[in-house]
């Protein structure tokens, strides 16, 4: 299927629809939740604020076939209730009211004893958390009023001790949807925390050396040193020499 075919089946519109109408009911229907349910290609193309470079969707074959050009393009998105053109680093970006970007406010904690207490959770944390909820497998929650808050908070976190294990923290994703997750970055939507320098906590980034660009806490994948190549979407982490054996360290 080639990537401009990717989108579910459009409606149909009236043959006396005027041009510029067409072209607005057209891209629409890309940026509606309906159509980036299944649209992987058009999400790959989203930046963090879902927004695509204009030249993007004059790509797709349903607006050649209409032979819309750039301009007739953005006076479409113009007449739209829902559309927005804007202008980013000298690129002309779209983008649709329908949909928003993810929230990244939650921390995860994991491999937290049963029996902690929402206030030792809490007191993890230099700025009070918004609410703390308990989940499975031994996972809490914990929600920030901001996503800045939440960063700063996770990457505090991971230099700090809870019962005298070190704690295991990462920022949940608030996707679309778990297709679209897959679609844009198997890995760096969830993985890539920035997280602070190796201070002894080995769950930080660059505590045993692997995978030093994902930070998720290199115990989640736990892949054996002789593991090789890595998984599709993982680069091969700095230092790792071959089959057999496994050098680390932070480049």
């Amino acid at each position: 299927m080639a990537e401009e075919e990717a989108h579910v089946e459009a409606p149909d519109m009236p043959e006396e629809m005027p041009k510029v109408g067409k072209v607005k009911e057209q891209v629409e229907f890309y940026f509606s939740p309906r159509n980036l349910q299944t649209d992987t290609f058009l999400y790959s193309k989203m930046d963090s604020k879902l927004r695509v470079p204009v030249e993007v969707v004059t790509g797709f074959k349903r607006i050649k076939t209409l032979d819309a050009s750039e301009e007739e393009l953005l006076e479409a998105v113009k007449d739209s209730a829902h559309l927005k053109a804007e202008v980013c680093d000298g690129v002309t970006m779209i983008s649709s009211n329908l949909i928003k970007p993810a929230l990244r406010t939650t921390v995860v904690l994991r491999e937290i004893p049963d029996d902690v207490t929402e206030e030792e959770v809490v007191a993890l944390f230099s700025t009070k958390p918004a609410s703390v909820t308990k989940d499975v497998n031994n996972t809490r929650f914990v929600i920030f009023d901001t996503e800045d808050e939440a960063a700063a908070m996770q990457r505090e976190v991971l230099n700090k001790k809870l019962r005298d294990e070190w704690v295991k923290a990462r920022i949940k994703n608030e996707s679309m949807s778990i297709n679209m997750l897959m679609a844009k970055h198997a890995v760096a939507d969830e993985m890539r925390n920035e997280v602070p320098p190796f201070n002894g906590n080995p769950y930080a980034e660059g505590g045993n050396g692997m995978f030093p660009d994902y930070n998720d806490n290199y115990a989640a994948w736990m892949l054996p040193t002789f593991y090789y190549p890595p998984p599709p979407g993982f680069p091969a982490p700095y230092g790792w020499p071959g089959p057999m054996g496994f050098k680390g360290g932070k480049k």
